[in-house]
């Protein structure tokens, strides 16, 4: 049987994952895990929703092609997968696990 997710304020779609947010501020992510689109650490495929490693206070997600990424209340963002240059972290390389992202303002 698998887990089921309850209090789910957000849900995002990449395009070979997903993500939700729970309305406690956790993310669950599930599907291909290639590049650490799960955010577990791992990049095994996800069957069921797996908890985003270190997220627990989330206030948004969105997903992209292969990456996601989380404002947190205190409004920094953390993104995880692949896709560098998408994530804002100054590195194209895969993070298997949420890394502090550095958004350019316009």
């Amino acid at each position: 049987m698998s887990p089921t997710l309850t209090n789910i304020g957000a849900v995002s779609i990449g395009v070979t994952h997903a993500c939700a947010l729970s309305t406690g501020g956790s993310v669950h992510c599930w599907g291909q895990g290639a590049s650490g689109r799960i955010g577990n650490g791992l990049a095994a495929n996800a069957f069921v929703p797996a908890a985003v490693t270190g997220i627990s206070n989330a206030v948004q997600i969105s997903a992209g092609l292969y990456h996601t990424c989380a404002m947190l209340a205190d409004h920094t963002v953390k993104c995880w997968g692949g896709s560098g240059i998408a994530k804002g972290t100054g590195s194209t390389d895969s993070a298997m696990s949420p890394v502090q992202s550095t958004p350019v303002a316009p």
